[in-house]
């Protein structure tokens, strides 16, 4: 039988939405990034295996320092890249949350807090995952604007008109 708070005259258990603390944030990328590794690229490591095999030490020197990359290895990294950035994009879209952000509790909501996200939004908040100049400044610029934004957003979060959150009970 469950405790009725209100007729009791005692407060009870209520719901605070909050920005998501800057460690719960980082270590659920870390933890998506892990995920993404182990279910995404592990399965591709034989062909990444057998790319690099091919080549012998002396000529993968000589293609990277005369910038002839093989279209092999173009297109496996182009293939990687997509997945990793489907994975934001689609879960995020789908569920308001990824894997690691599930694990830690915290999620993806509009800036009103009301609204569905939009597939532009996901779109835009994946941006970060995409390692490709100018994207990459991104790895710096995006997670500083949060260090010094009141509301905790990330730079790409401001724009897509989109916060991380987690929720507090409080009893």
């Amino acid at each position: 039988m469950a405790l009725d708070y209100g007729a009791l005259g005692i407060p009870g258990r209520r719901e605070v939405i909050t920005p998501a603390r800057i460690w719960k944030r980082l270590a659920a990328f870390i933890t998506d990034l892990a995920f993404i590794e182990l279910v995404l690229f592990f399965p591709l490591r034989p062909l990444t295996q057998r790319i690099m095999v091919d080549a012998d030490l002396k000529s993968l020197l000589s293609m990277i320092s005369s910038e002839n990359i093989p279209s092999a290895m173009i297109a496996l990294s182009l293939a990687m890249a997509s997945l990793s950035f489907l994975y934001f994009v689609m879960l995020e879209l789908m569920m308001g949350q990824t894997v690691g952000k599930l694990l830690f509790h915290i999620s993806v909501t509009h800036i009103d807090g009301k609204s569905k996200l939009l597939a532009w939004q996901c779109i835009v908040r994946a941006l970060l995952i995409i390692p490709v100049f100018p994207f990459v400044l991104l790895w710096v610029f995006d997670p500083l604007f949060a260090l010094f934004n009141a509301n905790r957003q990330r730079l790409l979060e401001s724009l897509s008109r989109t916060r991380t959150v987690e929720r507090i009970f409080i009893h």
